[in-house]
């Protein structure tokens, strides 16, 4: 009897003793690339320019590439901070005082406003606690009449703004030349700085006067009002300057005239102080 030929059956694919079949290869996890930053690419160009078989040209495109990409972090770290310090600039209300307010029921702080030194004594510490600093600079305008102002917001990673306030020689109170000059500098770094940093300011001297320019002084002492003043300087004894840095002005024409009747008592308190020590003691 001729035996019949089995043939092998293959194993079915859900029969359990069939061979597993091997397994794929795990699906590559594709990330993007990392965004270059600009130590990264400091680095690769250190390496580039290392390199003998890397061209200038390749070396170049990655110096630009770096520039660009350094600005741009320094430029996220100026809004990132600026932001932040917002919260924290004072306004300036309807008395002329510059207002810090208070936080978490302390009591705020408020300062006399009349020169720039006064409003930059304020912002010094906030600029300085957010990586700030305010810097400024003159420069001739076209019109010899004029002054250029130029006002710098830095951040300490080398992002800057910058504001340009062309003036006219401040004359008001028969200034000298160099007086009106310091005085139109001081004005246009006041408003650069106000513009800067985006303050809000309710005084009168800063309102706007007809689309003329704000007024950067209250009222003027008049002509007869300053000549007794001036006289009464000399005649205590005190100094200008003296006089000058008691009342936070620059020059005796700059003083408001509600402090008139103050500042002539004060020279004539300095006079008789000044004749009292003067008097012999006696033995």
């Amino acid at each position: 009897m001729t035996k019949s030929a089995v043939k092998e059956r293959e194993p079915s694919l859900l029969d359990p003793q069939r061979a597993p079949a091997a397994k794929l290869p795990a699906k590559a996890d594709h990330k993007a690339p990392a965004k270059p930053t600009a130590a990264s690419l400091g680095e690769a160009l250190l390496a580039a320019s290392s390199d003998p078989k890397v061209d200038a040209e390749k070396c170049r495109y990655l110096w630009e590439l770096h520039k660009d990409v350094a600005a741009e972090e320094a430029r996220l770290a100026y809004l990132r901070d600026f932001f932040a310090m917002a919260d924290e600039l004072p306004t300036i209300d309807r008395n002329g005082e510059i207002v810090i307010e208070g936080k978490g029921g302390k009591r705020g702080q408020r300062t006399p406003y009349v020169r720039y030194e006064d409003l930059h004594d304020v912002l010094k510490p906030i600029l300085k606690a957010h990586n700030f600093i305010m810097q400024h600079a003159t420069e001739a305008n076209a019109d010899p009449s004029r002054l250029n102002c130029i006002s710098f917001l830095r951040h300490t990673q080398g992002h800057e703004v910058r504001s340009v306030f062309p003036l006219p020689a401040e004359t008001t109170g028969s200034k000298n030349n160099v007086q009106a000059w310091g005085s139109t500098n001081s004005y246009g770094k006041k408003y650069n700085t106000i513009n800067l940093l985006n303050m809000n300011s309710r005084a009168p001297q800063d309102a706007d006067k007809n689309g003329e320019a704000p007024q950067d002084e209250p009222p003027k002492l008049s002509a007869e009002q300053v000549n007794q003043l001036t006289k009464a300087i000399e005649f205590c004894g005190v100094g200008e300057a003296r006089f000058l840095e008691k009342f936070k002005i620059e020059a005796v024409t700059d003083l408001p005239p509600e402090q008139f009747n103050e500042a002539l008592k004060a020279c004539k308190d300095y006079a008789a102080k000044t004749a009292a020590n003067a008097k012999p003691k006696a033995e």
